[in-house]
Parts: C-alpha cells; sequence; structure tokens
C-alpha cells in the first residue's frame, strides 16, 4: 500500500529548533561523522577541538530566532555534546525566561550526576543517549545515573534513555532496558544506526528481528508520527520503526521543513532541515534571516531526522489529509 502523507501526531503551532549548538564532544563513535568544516553529507557530526560558543554569542542566536518566529519555540540542543559547554546552563536559564513552548537536550550523559542534576532541573526533557562504544564497560554508572534522574523527574518533565543499538551488544541493550522498566524510566527509546559507507558491520538478520520485536512489544514512547494511506486508512508508528525499516522516503513530497521546525548546524547556519533543501538560509550569528513561510518540494532521497520525519508533508493532492 502507497503512504501518501504524514504528520506529528501531536503538531501545534510552534516552531522546533533544532540546535547543533556545537560541534565538540567528549565521544569519539564510528557512526558519528567528523565535523569538516560543515561539508559532511552526514546528518551527524563531531570533533574535540572547536570552541566552546560564548553565553553572549548564543543569546545572539536566541535572540534572532525569537525575533523572526516568536517565543514559542520547541528548542533542541544536540550537538556534538552540548552539556559541555561552560555557557550551557546559562543559555538554557536565558532561554527559560523568554517563555518557550519547552527546552530539550541530547547528551551522552558523562557529566557527573550532581550537576546533570542541576541542569535537568531547568530543562522540560533530557535525552540520554547510550553508545555501547564508549560505556561498554560503565554500564551499572549510567543505570544508576539514570534512575537518580528518574527520581528527580517532575510531573510533565521528560526523561528518555536512548539506546544506540549497537550490532552484537544486544544483550548490553537487554541488561540495561530491564533495569529501566523496573525502575520506571519514563521513556525508553531503541536507535538502529545507521552505518557510513566503508563501515563493514550491520544487523544480522536475527538482531534486526530482535530490533522489530524491541519496536513492537518494549518501545516505552507512544506512536507519534500519523500515516496515511492511499486507500484512505491510517496509522500510527514510532519514527525509529520507519527509519530501521526504511520506510523513510519522500522525494517530491511538499514538506513544511522550514516553517514547522528549523535547523542550525555548529557555525550557524540556518537550513530547513539536515539535507538543507532549499539552501542555506543564512547564518544566524551573522546575517538578517527572512524565515520560510510557505513549504518546499523535497529533493532528497531519504529522511533519516527525527526533526525532519515529523514535519508534515504529503503527495501532491493529498494535502487536505494533513490540513
Amino acid at each position: 500500500m502507497k503512504q501518501v502523507a504524514q504528520k506529528l501526531k501531536w503538531a501545534g503551532d510552534h516552531v522546533a529548533v533544532q540546535w547543533f549548538v556545537t560541534a565538540r564532544c567528549n565521544f569519539n563513535c564510528s557512526y558519528c561523522s567528523d565535523w569538516d568544516d560543515g561539508n559532511t553529507t552526514f546528518e551527524y557530526y563531531h570533533d574535540n577541538k572547536s570552541k566552546h560558543p560564548s553565553f553572549d554569542k548564543l543569546k545572539i542566536a536566541v535572540d534572532k530566532l525569537i525575533n523572526g518566529v516568536g517565543n514559542n519555540i520547541e528548542w533542541g540542543f544536540v550537538g556534538g555534546e552540548p552539556m559541555v559547554m561552560p555557557a550551557f546552563h546559562d543559555i538554557v536559564k536565558y532561554i527559560r525566561s523568554t517563555n518557550p513552548h519547552d527546552i530539550t537536550v541530547a547528551t551522552n550523559g558523562t557529566l557527573p550526576l550532581k550537576k546533570m542534576s542541576e541542569i535537568y532541573e531547568d530543562l522540560d526533557g533530557m535525552i540520554i543517549s547510550l553508545h555501547f562504544e564508549h560505556i561498554e564497560h560503565r554500564i551499572d554508572e549510567y543505570i544508576e545515573k539514570i534512575i537518580a534522574l528518574e527520581e528527580q523527574r517532575r510531573d510533565g518533565q521528560m526523561l528518555t534513555a536512548r539506546f544506540m543499538v549497537y550490532p552484537g551488544k544486544l544483550d548490553l541493550v537487554r541488561k540495561m532496558y530491564e533495569e529501566f522498566v523496573l525502575a520506571g524510566v519514563d521513556r525508553i527509546e531503541f536507535r538502529s544506526i545507521q552505518p557510513h559507507p566503508g563501515i563493514n558491520w550491520h544487523y544480522s538478520p536475527e538482531e534486526h528481528k530482535q530490533i522489530n520485536e524491541w519496536y513492537d512489544n518494549y518501545e516505552k514512547q507512544k506512536p507519534n508520527i500519523i500515516r496515511y494511506w492511499e486507500d484512505g486508512s491510517r496509522t500510527e508508528d514510532m519514527f525509529t520503526q520507519i527509519v530501521h525499516n526504511q520506510e523513510h522516503r519522500y522525494k517530491d513530497w511538499t514538506c513544511w521543513a522550514g516553517v514547522e521546525q528549523l535547523r542550525i548546524d555548529p557555525h550557524g547556519r540556518v537550513t530547513r532541515c539536515a539535507p538543507a533543501v532549499d539552501g542555506i538560509l543564512g547564518n544566524i550569528y551573522e546575517d538578517k534571516i527572512i524565515f520560510p513561510t510557505g513549504p518546499v518540494k523535497c529533493t532528497q532521497y531519504d529522511c533519516k531526522d527525527y526533526c525532519d520525519l515529523r514535519v508534515t508533508k504529503y503527495l501532491a493532492g493529498f494535502h487536505d489529509l494533513v490540513s
């Protein structure tokens, strides 16, 4: 059956800003690209040498975004590793003073628990990505840290344990998952990793089957993407499973990236989405940016990132399904 449209289940009138606020990271994962001054073809990149942006520089970006699209912003900080920036907590507090829609960070969880707890208090959500290349010998530490943050979590606040499901490490995933379920961790998510060209490892058929079983049976995250089909039916699915099953092809669809969401790279370059359809809109630190007010036609083969997948999109003739 042919899919013809999709949208986020709880789409609202806020703007999601996915801000890759720094390229600097204290991990060096094989499935995350080296930062090459922004000419990378991959969505995620890092290095261990980029200078941390100052609070004053970050404030310029925040103020410019609010002046351009209003304060009803869903702020999503990613990296690199945002929480190692000296100014990170201060910019979170500043954004909090602007009455945002919400503020979330994706982190590798390496900061001491005390510091993570202090920052978490000023956030609406924290996503802790579990990278087994670096934490394989620190499993108990991460279990204790995530459970402690769950005990701190207030009503309405989000905490996600995000497994980067590494081939050959599914037994470790299962061990941690069982501990998190017993502790009542708010959300548990399984991310299948997209191998880069030239890397000779993939999921075995058995691992692929196991991951789908986890998606179907275990994932503590409600289906969040409404998908519309040519026969008039609709389904609700998790974005992670859409990607895992290679069902994320939207070339030639009309997409509202740039209106429902914006993306900022570590240099401050603003685009509608990860593959920069419609080009770079400008530099948030240096330029006067005319923010988009209408959709764009997708020119890319696939759409891997959650913030891109969640944007309203449809084939010609099916706009009414998502309006």
